[in-house]
């Protein structure tokens, strides 16, 4: 009877373990399709190259000015929705703690795209008419 009864609960540990598992996978993907979603600014370095020279130098100067504070959000964000997939996995799952966690996930992945808007914005502000399509050219043809 004993084995019977170990058995059981072997099995439904188990159980628990792959849902949260699956819970935890699930969430991590979401979050990465989140993040390529809210991230539609990001200009890809070849594209940078073919600024002329003094463009290209300016665009390096503002983005070095503003990446610093977008990798910190970024990484906030990436925080966030680490705390959400292990939250969903725990066994202390509370709907309304969750709901808590996916609205700190919202803030934290909407202050990165404002920086990241912020920055393409003053990357085009510096730039000449053909240039600035060449960056809108370089967003339509994002992967």
């Amino acid at each position: 009877m004993k084995a019977k009864w170990s058995s059981k609960l072997f099995l439904g540990a188990l159980i628990v373990v792959l849902i949260a598992g699956n819970l935890t996978m699930g969430a991590t993907l979401i979050g990465i399709n989140l993040q390529r979603h809210f991230h539609p600014f990001s200009v890809p370095s070849k594209n940078i190259k073919a600024l002329p020279p003094a463009e290209r130098k300016t665009i390096h100067l503002i983005a070095k000015q503003e990446t610093p504070p977008l990798r910190q959000t970024l990484k906030e964000a990436r925080a966030a929705r680490d705390s959400l997939a292990a939250y969903l996995a725990s066994p202390d799952y509370n709907r309304a703690e969750a709901h808590r966690r996916f609205d700190n996930l919202r803030m934290k992945t909407a202050q990165s795209q404002l920086i990241a808007e912020s920055m393409f914005l003053d990357m085009a502000d510096k730039l000449p008419p053909a240039d600035r399509a060449r960056l809108l050219d370089a967003q339509a043809n994002k992967p």
